[in-house]
Formats: C-alpha cells, structure tokens, sequence
C-alpha cells in the first residue's frame, strides 16, 4: 500500500506496492507486484482480444486454479478477462526500462493473497481470511468460474458478499464508492467476473459490459529496487496551488479534477465568469504545473477566413503548435482555411482575446482550448467524478482528406477505431456546462481531419446527445476563452 517514488509510465498515476510472490504462484519466484489506484472507466471488450496466445498466457499465469482445471477462454466472462490481460492494451503503463509488463487488474488470486497478508500481518480487527477457489458447474448450471469465502469454512464459497472486505489506510483493497475489476471470472453467470464493490465493502460478480475502474497490475523487473518514500517523514509536497476558503492546497494530478469546473473568485476579466479547466502536471502545453482556466460567456463567431483577420504571426503560430504537439510534430505548417481559423483563435494579441488577459496574473489568453487539452481535461474530470457511461476519450493527428485530428472512444484503441466525429451521447455533459452547451457549439482550437475548412468542434442534437466533430470554418459556434496563469498567481475558490 506504500506509495513507490520511482515508478512512472507515459499514463500517469500513483503506485504502490501490491504484491512480492516469494512462492512463485504467478511467475518468477519473487517477483514484486506494483497495482496503480482506480485510474480510468472500462467496459471489458470480449472481442479485441480474443485470439492473443500471449494474453491467454498472462491470464494462465495470474489465474493459477484456473488455468490447471480449464485454461480455455470459450465464455464471455473469460473473453473479458482475456482483455484485461492483454498487455498490449495497457503498454502506456508499462515503463519498458523497469517492468516486464503491465495489464488492466491483478487477478482474484492475487488479490486474495496480497489482502490475507497485509491485514494479518496489520491486525486488523475484525478481519478474517479470504479464500477462493474455481469451480466447475457445468453438470448441474452450465456454469464455471471462481467463488470465494470468508473464515476458515469450506462450505461458505459465495458469489457475492456485503461487509466481508476490511478497508486498509491506504485504500488499496477497497475504497468507499468506487468499484473496481479483478482479471477473474466468477461462477455466478457466464457473463460475470469480479470485481471490489466499495459500496457495500465486499467483492462482486458483474457482468463483463458494465463499467468500473481499471486498476492497472505492474510486474517489475527483477534487477528494480523500488523506492518508498520514508513513513517517519512528511515528505515535501510541491506543486501548483490553490486557496479554498482559508486553506491553501497543493494540487496533485489525483486530487486536481475534483476542482475543474470550479469557479475562480480572484480572477476578473471582460466580464466572464471563470473556472478551471486544467493543471498541466507533465507539461504537455507549456511549463510543467501550469494552471490554465477557461472563461463563460455567451458569445457566437464564425472562423470564416473571408471576415476575420488572417493572422501572420510567429508567436500565434508557436502558440498553435504548443497547444496542439501533435499537429506539430507531425505538420506544424498553418496552411488550410482550418488551420488559419485556429490560428485566429490562438492569436493572444488579437483584440477580442486581450479583453481576458490580465497582465498580472496571467501569461496570454487566447479563444479556445485545443482538442489535445480539452481531452485531457474532459478524461480526468469524468473519470474522477465516476459519471455513468463515460468512456475515455482519445485524439490523434491524421493525414486523412486535409491533415487534422480524429478521435476514438475507450481505453485501449488503435488507429482503426479513429474516425472524423464520435457518435451521439458520447460526449458526458458536466455540471457546471465547461466540456458542453445546450445552447450551442463550441469549439477548439484544432484542425479537424475531415476537410479543409473544418475545425474540431465539441456539437450536440438540438442541445442534447452531445459529441465531438468538426464545424466548418464559415459555420457558427460559441468561443471559449483560455488563459494561462503565472506561476505565482494563486486562484481562490468559494468554500
């Protein structure tokens, strides 16, 4: 439960120490086991990874019962899990200098042996032993899977449990309303596999379709000392900051999204009300902690490169690419009709986007988020926030008709599930209307891939069933200012 110091992976998210196999029950005898906290939402996919010899494998090995009494994936619950042991769909958290592989949840197996150890070794009142074990049903309900108990009884096996789980300080076994997979299949029904219910503090049987966490499982490398921060120790915490009411708060990428969308007290500019919209810890945008806000207002324009201003500018050019790096590293040229309207909008010396800057506090502001942030903005608030059938968002810098950026639903995607625009209701609205409007478009400073003059654009079916697409340059959607804060600017926050 121990936080590791030294274990990042191009997704981040925080690490700690889950399980040391001295025994060798999954692999190599003592090998050490690193499981992130819950990090995104996933349905389990029982297609994409159907025909993976080496996924099968890493599910044989981390379901040992399972593989020497079956070992065969036919049922949908086992096609679920064959994915969440796919590693191939979770290699941007696996750090290839330090890690053998990384996949989407440790085993129930696992899972059982790390908890049975932690809370005796702790003491933990009230706490009694978990077992589980597989089992085959097939004579009686067609049915095979794992089933667990509590205590020392073998005739206790259940599928399900209420209040049978003990919470540990660092909330890695279970944590209060947050429901997360195991990579094992439960006997209750040929659609179910596990997973921690933090609602009624027990493990589940779900169907594979639902959505829960992902809690990613790192197996690391045997020559990897990890490093734990010393307990006796309050370790220095740095970071950009925030003040709600009286108290200052450091921001971290964990706690950062339950403020987005918030509203900022101490920044007045043009008459807007402002919230923030994102904290850039890795420094995807400009300088690592960067905090950048966006502005509501009700304000309409066209991008139609006939009435604005063609902008010749080497800084609004340098804006456009640092907020855009894909579109950079792959082009980087403002060429098409889209490209010059987003150029427009990321042009900080432009008259209408000066009214929202205030030299003081911050760096620029411009008209609009690009697609690469609004993504990553819109990722971390929902996933925080747990909203019901979010799915991770993705976009990527194509080629395509006019070279520009499409995007993709889900955890694990490739090239070929890009396309020009998402479907309808996939886009989750928020609270406080920052990632949609019912009123109107909105839209983003990024060349979309479908034309010329299309520019990405966040769209709805008459202010419902929202989506992310394109809008032609000549059409109508609503601006969203963006500014970049100094460093030393704190925004204060309502209590």
């Amino acid at each position: 439960g121990q936080v590791v110091t030294n274990y990042s992976a191009t997704n981040s998210a925080t690490w700690r120490l889950f399980y040391i196999d001295f025994d060798g029950d999954f692999g190599d005898a003592g090998t050490i086991y690193l499981k992130a906290d819950q990090i995104l939402q996933t349905e389990l996919n029982i297609v994409d990874s159907v025909n993976s010899t080496d996924a099968l494998a890493k599910m044989k090995q981390i379901n040992p019962d399972w593989a020497q009494n079956d070992g065969y994936v036919d049922e949908n619950n086992e096609k679920g899990v064959l994915w969440l042991c796919d590693e191939k769909k979770w290699n941007d958290y696996k750090n290839n200098e330090k890690a053998n592989w990384a996949i989407g949840a440790p085993s129930l197996e696992m899972y059982v042996k790390s908890y049975n150890e932690y809370h005796s070794k702790k003491g933990t009142s009230g706490y009694e032993q978990l077992k589980c074990k597989w089992f085959d049903k097939t004579n009686i309900e067609r049915l095979k899977g794992y089933m667990y108990a509590v205590g020392l009884d073998d005739d206790n096996y259940v599928y399900n449990g209420n209040n049978n789980l003990k919470a540990d300080e660092n909330n890695m076994y279970v944590n209060s309303d947050e429901y997360w997979w195991l990579a094992s299949t439960s006997a209750q029904k040929n659609y179910s596999v596990y997973y921690v219910d933090g609602g009624s503090f027990g493990l589940y049987s779900g169907s594979y379709d639902r959505f829960l966490w992902a809690s990613p499982l790192v197996s690391l490398k045997a020559g990897v000392i990890p490093e734990i921060s010393d307990s006796t120790t309050t370790p220095e915490v740095t970071g950009p900051q925030i003040k709600v009411g009286n108290q200052t708060i450091t921001l971290t990428p964990d706690n950062a999204p339950e403020y987005y969308g918030k509203v900022v007290t101490n920044y007045n500019q043009a008459d807007a009300t402002y919230r923030l919209f994102y904290v850039d810890f890795d420094g995807d945008f400009g300088p690592e902690g960067t905090i950048y806000l966006k502005a509501d207002r009700e304000n309409v324009i066209s991008l139609n490169t006939d009435l604005i201003e063609v902008v010749d500018s080497v800084d609004a050019l340098e804006k456009m690419r640092s907020l855009n790096p894909d579109w950079a590293q792959k082009d980087g040229i403002a060429d098409n009709d889209n490209e010059q309207g987003v150029l427009w909008l990321c042009d900080k010396e432009n008259a209408t986007w000066k009214e929202f800057y205030d030299e003081e506090k911050a760096n620029w502001a411009i008209g609009a988020p690009s697609v690469e942030m609004y993504v990553k903005s819109y990722n971390a608030y929902h996933s925080k926030k747990g909203t019901r059938g979010y799915q991770k968002l993705n976009c990527k810098w194509f080629s395509a008709i006019a070279g520009g950026y499409e995007y993709a639903l889900g955890a694990s995607v490739d090239d070929s599930n890009y396309g020009y625009r998402t479907t309808k209701n996939t886009i989750k609205a928020d609270e406080n209307s920052m990632y949609t409007l019912s009123w109107q478009y909105i839209w983003l400073a990024s060349p979309a891939a479908d034309g010329e003059d299309r520019v990405c654009c966040v769209r709805s079916v008459e202010g419902k069933d929202f989506f992310i697409g394109a809008n032609g340059c000549s059409g109508t959607a609503a601006d969203a200012p963006l500014v970049s804060l100094k460093s030393d600017f704190i925004p204060e926050f309502e209590n």
